[in-house]
């Protein structure tokens, strides 16, 4: 298990003990890591939408977790089957500005060896650019052919 799923288990509302990122992940590296996962919503005209990000240290440490705000109004399809928030969660009190969550992930991963899956998909959502250098994606090590394989798949 890796911090990675220490990750998608947050957004997944579910509860993990921490864990290490496998070495050969990190490489050789004395870069401190970081893992990020991401829940997206559908928004209206068939985009998607930021809802919720997870970053975990190299121990499951949890860095940082946002619900982003998002006015009903704004939402297509909460995807409740795959993020399981609904309208209370991301307009309620504990969501937080897009602006306000892009600008802490940032910062939180500045400098560090990112570790994700499908990372170019969360840091779009985030609009942050990461260097790719400095990224690590399960989703391009871990394939079946030409097929990603699903992140619930290696979280198991």
């Amino acid at each position: 298990a890796t911090a990675l799923r220490v990750a998608y288990l947050l957004t997944q509302r579910e509860h993990s003990r921490p864990v290490k990122i496998a070495h050969w992940l990190l490489g050789s590296s004395s870069l401190r890591a970081v893992s990020l996962d991401c829940e997206m919503i559908s928004a209206k005209g068939n985009a998607k939408s930021l809802a919720s990000v997870a970053v975990v240290d190299e121990s499951g440490t949890q860095l940082y977790f946002a619900y982003v705000r998002r006015h009903p109004t704004e939402v297509a399809n909460y995807r409740r089957r795959v993020t399981g928030l609904g309208p209370k969660t991301l307009s309620g009190p504990s969501a937080r500005d897009f602006r306000d969550v892009r600008d802490a992930v940032s910062r939180l991963l500045r400098g560090k060896l990112l570790v994700g899956h499908d990372l170019q998909h969360d840091l779009d959502a985030l609009d942050i650019y990461h260097p790719a250098q400095l990224r690590r994606d399960t989703a391009i090590v871990f394939r079946r052919g030409a097929d990603k394989v699903k992140l619930s798949t290696l979280a198991k």
